[in-house]
């Protein structure tokens, strides 16, 4: 069944936001192999990127299946595809809300009592958190969005 001209509008709408996140966290990705071979003042070093949680090639591995995952699902709504899920809307903001907030107080926690520590003293790590649990928040507000529009209708 194709979607109505009116709800591709909305959905390639609502997929923007998405769609410029997964572009950000894409250049993450990029920007960290390239911090070896390029020295600019503009690009932070290696090691700032990640906390040294995880060694560099499990840390890729999951960031390249997060962005395929991204990637799809930012296409998928670009496309029209109907997002009237609210059980998935709700876990998404719920899930997203405390990814969001535990990552907010990782930045407190390094800015005010840990600067020198791998894990908190990292604000770019932690900043590239906050952007995929926004990605989460937003596909979550858009689930529930879709579902608030076509019960109006």
């Amino acid at each position: 069944m194709q979607p109505l001209p009116h709800k591709t509008f909305l959905n390639a709408r609502a997929a923007q936001p998405l769609i410029i996140l997964t572009g950000l966290f894409a250049l993450r990705v990029l920007a960290q192999p390239l911090s070896l071979v390029i020295d600019h003042a503009l690009l932070p070093g290696w090691d700032s990127w990640q906390s040294g949680v995880l060694g560099y090639p499990l840390l890729l591995s999951c960031q390249l299946l997060i962005l395929i995952v991204m990637g799809r699902v930012s296409w998928q709504l670009r496309c029209g595809l109907s997002l009237q899920r609210p059980r998935l809307g709700r876990f998404l903001l719920a899930t997203g809300g405390i990814y969001f907030v535990a990552m907010l107080i990782r930045a407190m926690v390094g800015l005010i009592w840990l600067p020198l520590h791998p894990w908190f003293g990292k604000p770019l790590p932690t900043f590239f958190h906050l952007l995929l649990a926004t990605w989460l928040l937003y596909l979550g507000m858009t689930h529930l969005r879709s579902t608030s529009r076509s019960s109006k209708t």
